[in-house]
Parts: C-alpha cells; sequence; structure tokens
C-alpha cells in the first residue's frame, strides 16, 4: 500500500529560510577566498564549504523532518552523517576549483555539475537513511528533474559567489539560490514513493512533534554557525578596509613627499638664480669701485642690479608662505604670460 505523507508548512517555510540565510552568507565568503592567499585562502575556503555544504544538508534535513509520516519514523546516524560530509566535500571542491585565477567557463560548468551530483548525492543518501516499515521508491522522471535542478542552483551559486559584491546583489542572489536549493529538496521528495507493510498503527502527531523540536534544533545550530561566519566576515572586511585606508595614507605621504622634493629642488633652483645674480653684480661693483679713478655709473647699476635681485627672492619666499598661509582669499588681476614664464623658469630642470 502506497502512503502519501504531508507537509509541516512551518518546518517547509523554516527549511527554505535556512537555505537562503546559508545562500547569503556562502556569497559573503566567497568574496574573500578570491582575495586571500596561503593560509588565509585555505581557511576562507574552508569556511565557505562548512557554510554552504552545511546549509545545504540542514535544509535537507529539516526538510525531511517537515515530511509527516503515519508511522513511526527514524534516520540512520552513519548515512546521516555521510550525506554531511558529501555535501560539505563536494561544495568545498566547487568552491576550490572556480575560485582559482583564471578559471575558464568550462571550469565553471563542470565544477557545478560535479558539486550538483554530489548534492543530489547527498540528498538521496539521506533519504536513504529514513528508517520505517515502508519500502522507498522513486519516480525516475522526478530524480532526473532533481539533478536538473541540483546542477542548474549548483553553477549558479558558484558562479554567483563569484561575481556579485553588492548589498543588493547578494540578497537577490542569495533569495534566488535558497529557492533553487529548497525547489531542488521538494522535488526530490516529491518522487519517493513510501509502499508501507501490512496496516499502519500510529499516532502522528507525537511524531510530527519529535520531529519539530529536531528540525528546530538543527536550524539553531545552523543559524549560529551563520552567525559566526558573517561575524568573521564582517571583521574581515572591516581589516581590509582599515587596510586599504593605511595603504592610501601611505601612498598619499609618499606622494607628498615626492612633490614636496620635487618643489624644494625646483624652489632652490628658483632662487638660486637671483642670488648668483647678486654675487655676479656685487663682484663687479666692487671692481668698478677699486678702479682708478672709480666707475660710479658702472658700480651704480651693478648695485641696482643687486637690488633687483634681491627683490626677486623676497618676491619668491613670499609666495612660498603665502601658499601654506590659511586666511581669505584675495583676488587680483594677473598677466597668465607671465605665470607661464615663471612656471618656465621653474620646471626648467624636467
Amino acid at each position: 500500500m502506497v502512503v502519501a505523507g504531508t507537509y509541516n508548512p512551518f518546518l517547509v517555510a523554516l527549511s527554505v529560510l535556512v537555505a537562503c540565510l546559508a545562500s547569503y552568507s556562502a556569497l559573503d565568503l566567497g568574496e574573500h577566498i578570491g582575495a586571500a592567499r596561503g593560509l588565509a585562502r585555505r581557511a576562507w575556503l574552508a569556511a565557505a564549504a562548512i557554510t554552504m555544504g552545511g546549509g545545504i544538508w540542514s535544509m535537507h534535513f529539516i526538510g525531511m523532518l517537515a515530511f509527516v509520516m503515519p508511522m513511526p519514523m527514524s534516520y540512520d546516524i552513519g548515512l546521516t552523517t555521510l550525506s554531511l560530509v558529501v555535501a560539505i566535500v563536494v561544495t568545498g571542491v566547487g568552491f576550490y576549483v572556480i575560485s582559482r585565477q583564471g578559471a575558464s567557463p568550462l571550469s565553471l560548468v563542470l565544477s557545478g555539475i560535479f558539486m550538483g551530483l554530489g548534492i543530489v548525492a547527498m540528498h538521496y543518501t539521506g533519504m536513504a537513511a529514513m528508517r520505517g516499515h515502508a519500502e522507498l521508491g522513486y519516480d525516475r522522471l522526478l530524480v532526473a528533474l532533481s539533478v536538473v535542478i541540483a546542477i542548474g542552483a549548483s553553477t549558479a551559486a558558484l558562479w554567483l559567489a563569484f561575481q556579485t559584491t553588492d548589498l543588493w546583489q547578494k540578497l537577490i542572489a542569495a533569495l534566488i539560490m535558497g529557492l533553487a536549493i529548497s525547489g531542488m529538496h521538494y522535488t526530490g521528495m516529491r518522487a519517493a514513493i513510501f509502499t508501507a507493510h501490512g496496516l499502519v498503527h500510529d499516532d502522528p502527531v507525537n511524531a510530527s512533534l519529535d520531529q519539530i523540536n529536531l528540525a528546530l534544533a538543527v536550524a539553531g545550530i545552523t543559524f549560529v554557525i551563520l552567525a559566526f561566519a558573517s561575524i568573521a566576515s564582517l571583521s574581515e572586511q572591516k581589516r581590509a578596509e582599515e587596510a586599504l585606508r593605511q595603504a592610501q595614507a601611505d601612498l598619499a605621504r609618499v606622494n607628498r613627499v615626492n612633490t614636496m622634493g620635487a618643489l624644494t629642488a625646483s624652489i632652490a633652483h628658483e632662487v638660486n638664480q637671483p642670488i648668483a645674480a647678486a654675487a655676479t653684480n656685487a663682484d663687479a661693483c666692487m671692481r668698478w669701485l677699486s678702479g682708478d679713478p672709480p666707475n660710479l655709473e658702472e658700480a651704480r647699476a651693478a648695485a641696482m642690479g643687486i637690488m633687483k635681485d634681491a627683490t626677486r627672492v623676497a618676491e619668491i619666499i613670499n609666495r612660498i608662505r603665502q601658499l601654506f598661509k590659511t586666511g581669505t582669499t584675495q583676488r587680483e588681476l594677473l598677466d597668465v604670460n607671465d605665470v607661464i614664464r615663471e612656471m618656465i623658469v621653474l620646471l626648467r630642470g624636467e
């Protein structure tokens, strides 16, 4: 006799919520895999695999507990644990392949197929762990459909994990992934055919209460793991932002030092010119004055040159002080050609 079960809508909604939250956490952790190197990269890879694989398995197990049968049901611990290990391993391998630099679209497809088949293996291993007074069979067409959904969801998950960076993109992607993963599970559950042996005498209400308690326990543990993963991701993001700010500050400091070095060299060149000219004029003035008789006209011209050069030096120093002086800006008419000529002299060495 074929036995039909019913679903607890609360647990179904809880399983979908777990799938969406796990998908978001995996997308969030996936950002750190590509940027990290060495041991840190392996740590983020393991965290993403545990989060995604464990989340998928948790959704699957809660979804199975949401299925209420009119007979007592139990689960083989060994097969149930194996299904969890399979989910984590295949998810980790998929993330590892697609996170490598230079990963091709072919790698994405092959990783999606491998991860999808692994999730299918996880699901049907978990189904095989069910123990009850019924024989388990499957609708082949629905099984094939669940395989297709699993591969599609896995490929999309791997692609989105290394493409989405914006918060809203990650939220939408997590929702799509969660619904796809849930769709695969419930398609696989719909493919299951339970044939009871003899008459069934059972109290389905008590069984349902036990399943709710177990499902809540699994969901609670999953939420704790996802919370730790989110905290770790947020801490790493803040650390990376602080490192970026420090790097920008260091770069700005280096640029300022380089700029001041170039400016100092140009200013020294500009100031040395009138100083050298003043020294030359002073020497000439001394020669004209020491003549017999002294050439006062030439000495006067040399002294005027000294005054002109000294005035030019004073103007240069005054303009430098104005650069660092705070206060209101004063506007005045300016010949732009004079500015260009001054800049040519200042930057002639460049």
